[in-house]
C-alpha cells in the first residue's frame, strides 16, 4: 500500500485573506481532512516554483495570492528525491568513520558476487571495489581518504551495458550507496541488480 504525504504550501498573503480564528480553522481543514483519507500531511513554508527569473516569482506570487498550494507525493517519490539529492563525495566525521565504513563493505557483501579491499599506502587511501565482480550488472567503488576536517568518501557506480537505463540505474544506486555510508538509510527497493 502506497502512503501519500500531503505537502501543504502555504503563503503569507493566503493567511492574511482569511482574519483571525477562520485562518486557523481552514488550514485546520486542510491537514485534517487528508488524514481522514489515509494520507500523512506534512505542512512546509510556500515557495514559488524555483528556477526561473525575480520577475517570474513575482508574478507566481501575485497570481497566487490568497490561494492555498497542495502538493501530493509518494513516501516512494520523497525516498527517491532524497537518494538523487545525496552527493557522491562527503565528508565523514573521524568518529563516525568506523561505521560507515562498515556500513560500505556491507553494502558490498549484500549487492555485489564479491570485494576487494585495496589500500594505497602512500597517501593513506582505501578502496573497496566489486571491479571484478564478473556477475555483477555495476562496478561499485568506495574511496575514503584523510583530510583535516574528516574522512573525504567518494562513491562511483559504473554500470556494464551502455544504456540509458542502466546509466540511469547507475545514478540511483550511487546515491542510495552514498547515502547508506553517510546517513545509515539504505532503500533496498531502488537498488537495481
Amino acid at each position: 500500500m502506497v502512503v501519500e504525504a500531503l505537502l501543504v504550501r502555504i503563503s503569507q498573503q493566503s493567511l492574511r485573506v482569511l482574519p483571525g480564528y477562520k485562518a486557523y480553522l481552514h488550514a485546520l481543514q486542510l491537514v485534517m481532512l487528508p488524514l481522514l483519507w489515509g494520507c500523512s500531511p506534512a505542512v512546509v513554508p510556500y515557495s514559488p516554483l524555483t528556477s526561473s527569473t525575480p520577475a517570474l516569482q513575482e508574478q507566481r506570487v501575485s497570481a497566487s495570492h490568497g490561494a492555498w498550494h497542495v502538493e501530493v507525493e509518494s513516501v516512494e517519490q520523497q525516498a527517491l528525491n532524497a537518494i538523487l539529492a545525496m552527493p557522491a563525495q562527503f565528508v565523514i566525521d573521524f568518529s563516525e568513520n568506523y561505521y560507515a565504513w562498515e556500513r560500505a563493505q556491507l553494502f558490498f557483501d549484500l549487492n555485489t558476487s564479491e570485494r576487494a579491499v585495496l589500500v594505497d599506502p602512500e597517501s593513506g587511501s582505501e578502496v573497496v571495489s566489486n571491479r571484478n565482480g564478473s556477475y555483477d550488472n555495476f562496478w561499485y567503488s568506495v574511496k575514503r581518504s584523510p583530510t583535516n576536517e574528516g574522512v573525504l568518501y567518494r562513491v562511483s557506480v559504473v554500470p556494464r551495458t551502455p544504456s540509458e537505463a542502466a546509466r540511469t540505474d547507475a545514478v540511483i544506486n550511487a546515491g542510495n550507496l552514498a547515502r547508506f555510508i553517510r546517513d545509515g538509510i539504505l532503500e533496498r527497493s531502488f537498488i537495481k541488480r
